[in-house]
């Protein structure tokens, strides 16, 4: 199990208030990329530099999944699929163009390491 608060007391995760404050900041945002972005982070709770390491190849439509390689384990390569919401999936589509993408094997990021990065920040 997951510990909630770090060794040095530090809590490990947003309260449900924080993260609506987040995704209503990350709603105005101009670029639909910071969205998505956001969206990615909160429904996954996946890293930082795990979301920007996505490309279109990780975004698995009919199983409604999103596939990370797991950057903290450097000696052995893992996946791990998570599951998420329509709306994040439609979001990513609309936004990037997964099924274009995957049909032509493009390999774009779906997000960058920009604006993204200082949003969180």
């Amino acid at each position: 199990m997951n510990e909630l608060f770090t060794s040095s007391g530090k809590r490990k995760y947003l309260t449900q208030d924080e993260t609506t404050r987040f995704l209503e900041i990350a709603n105005i945002q101009e670029r639909a990329e910071l969205r998505t972005f956001c969206l990615v982070l909160v429904y996954t709770g996946c890293r930082p530099s795990e979301a920007l390491a996505l490309t279109a190849e990780n975004i698995d439509l009919s199983e409604k999944t999103i596939i990370f390689k797991t950057l903290k384990q450097r000696d052995n390569v893992r996946f791990r699929a998570v599951p998420v919401p329509d709306s994040v999936l439609n979001a990513l589509e609309l936004v990037h163009g997964i099924r274009k993408a995957q049909r032509v094997q493009k390999k774009p990021r779906i997000c960058s390491r920009g604006s993204e990065h200082k949003l969180i920040n």
